[in-house]
C-alpha cells in the first residue's frame, strides 16, 4: 500500500489524488434511537484515504467485504465514464453493505444514519449504485435505491454529494517549471510614417 504522494504526469507536473472519502462530517449527537451501527474497521476507512488511484484494487481484494472499498472503486469508475464497470463494483459495494446491516439486526425502514462513520460505507455503496444504473438508464432501480437511501437517512444523499466530488487528479505545476510548449514570441511592430 503506497500513499498518495504526488506521481509523475506525462506533462512532467506531478499529481495528487484526491479521494471521494473524506473525514468532514462532525460527529453529531444522536437521539434515544440512532438506529442501526454496522460494524467497522476504521483502519480500512483511513487507508482508502491515503491509497493512490492505482492501489486501490488490489486493497478492495484484499479488504473484499467492505461496503465503502468497493464503493470508494465504483465512484472512481463513474468519475472516468466507466459506467458499467461502476454498476459492477456498486452492486458488490451494496450487497456488502446489505450484508452488515443484516448482520446488525437491520430490518427495511430501519434508521442508518450518515452521522454514524460506521455507516457512510453503507449508505455510500447504496448511493454510488444508484448512480450508475441511472447513468445506465436503469431509472426503477436507481429510484428503488433513492428511495432506501431516504428512508435510511433523510440528509444522507445531501451528504454525500457535497462531501464526496468525484475523484480526479489535478496536476500541480511548480513555478520553477518550463513550459513544455513553447509560446510564440509575441512582438510589437510600430509603423511610424511623416503624419
Amino acid at each position: 500500500m503506497r500513499p498518495a504522494t504526488p506521481v509523475g504526469r506525462p506533462n512532467g507536473g506531478p499529481t495528487i489524488r484526491l479521494s471521494v472519502t473524506g473525514n468532514d462530517t462532525p460527529l453529531e449527537e444522536h437521539d434515544s434511537t440512532p438506529g442501526i451501527v454496522v460494524d467497522d474497521d476504521p483502519a480500512v476507512r483511513e487507508a482508502i484515504g491515503l491509497l493512490a488511484r492505482e492501489d486501490l484494487p488490489a486493497y478492495v481484494v484484499a479488504h473484499d467485504s467492505s461496503p465503502l472499498a468497493w464503493a470508494e472503486l465504483a465512484d472512481i469508475a463513474l468519475s472516468e465514464q466507466r459506467t458499467l464497470e461502476a454498476y459492477g463494483f456498486a452492486t458488490v459495494a451494496h450487497r456488502r453493505g446489505i450484508d452488515a446491516l443484516t448482520a446488525a439486526g437491520w430490518s427495511a425502514g430501519d434508521t442508518v444514519s450518515w452521522s454514524t462513520p460506521a455507516n457512510r460505507g453503507v449508505l455510500r455503496a447504496a448511493h454510488a449504485l444508484a448512480r450508475a444504473a441511472s447513468a445506465l438508464g436503469l431509472m426503477d432501480e436507481a429510484a428503488t435505491l433513492a428511495d432506501f437511501l431516504e428512508q435510511s437517512d433523510p440528509d444522507a444523499e445531501a451528504r454525500i454529494d457535497s462531501e464526496h466530488t468525484p475523484t480526479q487528479l489535478i496536476a500541480v505545476i511548480p513555478p520553477s517549471a518550463r513550459p513544455t510548449v513553447v509560446a510564440p514570441v509575441t512582438e510589437a511592430y510600430v509603423i511610424r510614417g511623416e503624419d
